[in-house]
């Protein structure tokens, strides 16, 4: 089917949230993935060399082998509401030690697993908060175990309307507070440039100023606290230059403004201008490439 094409690692919170939204005109309920179907798109392929790299049990290589390690994820850490958006600044002296970004044809691969493993990679952490705040909207805490609990018998009509229900919650929310995602998406990409700036000039890591910066950026990301924008690309500025970091070579742009926007083509949805998507573009291409192999 046209729209498992689509529900990539990345994109697939966003697609959650907004299928109905931006759907349910063109599609009929019968058309739509069921609960079963997403649990599916949400697995990612099989990861056999979590054992070596973790020191796994043979338990836990069977469970990731045999496809639970995103819904696993999502179970324990992007759907629980009582973890912060981000706890990277507490885990800052890490970032030296990250992998996440030194393999970018495995950036899905690393993300989840840190995060399964509860390695506190400070990379990951701070690229983890828009899949939070997606999985956490209203209506997910009941989409959420209906996917997870989902089961190959076929999803009568009734009880796919109920599920839709309460995704549209979700959908409607994100359509009526979209400077929400956006706000999140710019904070944590702010956060996300100083870990990756500490990981790259690692003397920055117990650095006074450095923390500072980082607990204030973290504190306006999970308390939601009021941000602008432009006071916060100068401060990030102001601060990479105090520290001789050449923002070029971070790929930090002071000009970026999230913004993103919702593509709508036959089945098809896609969002694009998610600075987080880009860390696994690499990743995705080398998957879609293989994919277009086996077919």
């Amino acid at each position: 089917m046209k729209w498992k094409n689509t529900l990539k690692i990345l994109s697939i919170s966003l697609a959650l949230c907004l299928v109905v939204l931006t759907g349910i005109g063109l599609w009929g309920l019968s058309r739509l993935p069921s609960a079963y179907q997403i649990k599916n798109a949400l697995v990612p392929p099989t990861v056999s060399k979590a054992a070596e790299e973790n020191g796994s049990t043979s338990e836990d290589t069977t469970a990731i082998s045999s496809g639970k390690m995103a819904l696993q994820v999502l179970r324990d850490d992007f759907a629980k509401t009582d973890r912060p958006l981000s706890e990277g600044c507490k885990y800052l002296t890490k970032a030296s030690e990250s992998t996440f970004l030194k393999d970018p044809n495995n950036a899905t691969f690393r993300f989840f697993i840190t995060s399964l493993y509860n390695n506190h990679d400070p990379l990951v952490e701070t690229a983890a908060p828009v899949f939070r705040y997606l999985f956490r909207l209203p209506g997910m805490d009941t989409v959420v175990p209906a996917v997870l609990q989902s089961t190959e018998t076929e999803q009568g009509l009734f009880q796919k309307a109920q599920f839709y229900y309460y995704l549209y919650q979700a959908g409607d929310h994100l359509s009526r507070n979209p400077e929400e995602l956006d706000e999140i998406l710019q904070k944590s990409y702010n956060l996300h440039s100083l870990a990756k700036a500490v990981s790259q000039k690692t003397e920055l890591a117990n650095d006074s100023e450095t923390q500072v910066l980082c607990d204030e950026l973290e504190k306006e990301l999970n308390l939601q606290e009021p941000f602008d924008a432009d006071k916060a690309a100068e401060r990030m500025t102001r601060f990479f230059a105090n520290k001789n970091i050449d923002i070029k070579a971070l790929n930090y742009d002071p000009q970026y403004r999230s913004k993103t926007q919702i593509q709508l083509s036959g089945s098809k949805i896609g969002v694009q201008d998610t600075w987080v998507a880009k860390l696994f573009a690499k990743d995705i291409e080398e998957r879609e490439k293989r994919r277009k192999k086996t077919h």
